[in-house]
C-alpha cells in the first residue's frame, strides 16, 4: 500500500510540473550541453561524480541543484526488492516521458557519501527536482 501511496505522489508531481509551467518551456530557449551520455527515454544509472556534474554539488551545503527539467533520481540498492518494483516503474516513466524529463538512478550502498548528503536511511528513496528546487523525497 505504501508503495503504491508513493508512486502516486510521484505521478501527481510529474503531472503538477508540466501543467505549471507549459507556457515557460514554450518560450524558453533550448540549449543542449551534454556533460555525460545520459539517454533521453530511459533511467540512467550515475554515480558520484556524474552526480556532481549533472545534478548538484554534494560536497557544498546549500545545495544548489542544476538543470532547468524536471529530475528523478532514485537511490536503490542491488540486493532490494523494492527497488527492482521501483525500477521497472521508473522505465515505464522514462520511456513515456522521454526528453521532457530526466531519470537517474545511483547505488546508494556504492556512492555513500552521497547518500549521507542527502540523508537517505533507507532504500529505495526517490528525489523529484525541479529546476534549482527539491520538490519532494518519496520514501518506500
Amino acid at each position: 500500500m505504501k508503495q503504491i501511496f508513493s508512486i502516486l505522489i510521484l505521478i501527481l508531481a510529474l503531472m503538477c510540473a508540466f501543467s505549471q509551467n507549459a507556457d515557460a518551456r514554450k518560450k524558453s530557449t533550448r540549449t543542449k550541453t551534454r556533460t555525460t551520455n545520459t539517454v533521453s527515454g530511459v533511467v540512467n544509472n550515475i554515480n558520484a561524480n556524474q552526480f556532481s556534474r549533472l545534478i548538484a554539488d554534494y560536497n557544498s551545503a546549500p545545495f544548489r541543484f542544476k538543470g532547468n527539467k524536471l529530475t528523478v533520481v532514485s537511490f536503490y540498492s542491488t540486493t532490494c526488492g523494492p527497488c527492482r518494483i521501483q525500477e521497472q516503474i521508473l522505465s515505464s516513466l522514462a520511456s513515456q516521458y522521454g526528453s521532457r524529463v530526466n531519470f537517474y538512478a545511483i547505488d546508494a550502498n556504492q556512492n555513500i557519501q552521497v547518500s549521507a548528503a542527502y540523508n537517505i536511511k533507507s532504500v529505495p528513496t526517490t528525489l523529484v527536482l525541479k529546476g534549482t528546487v527539491l520538490l519532494r523525497t518519496l520514501v518506500l
